[in-house]
């Protein structure tokens, strides 16, 4: 999930805002990263035919933040081959 996050703001184009020690993008950047980084996780599921039975397992597999379920079931109903049942 981190590096489908990050490489979803490369992807995205963002352009990070710094500071003396780190980077910070805006919170709208930061959720189109993580929906590019679920994304990538689906495509991973279905090439390698992993099925879940529900969304949430999908998330907890793969490590995805809670704060960001909503945008799981949403791209969920683009990947229903990933699911027993959804």
């Amino acid at each position: 999930m981190i590096a489908g996050h990050e490489l979803g703001h490369y992807v995205n184009g963002d352009e990070p805002r710094s500071s003396i020690a780190t980077f910070s993008y805006t919170a709208n950047e930061e959720a189109e990263a993580d929906k590019f980084g679920i994304g990538l996780l689906y495509e991973f599921a279905e090439n390698e035919d992993l099925v879940f039975d529900t969304s949430q397992d999908f998330s907890q597999a793969f490590s995805i933040p809670k704060n960001r379920q909503l945008q799981v079931d949403e791209l969920a109903k683009n990947h229903r081959n990933v699911f027993y049942s959804f």
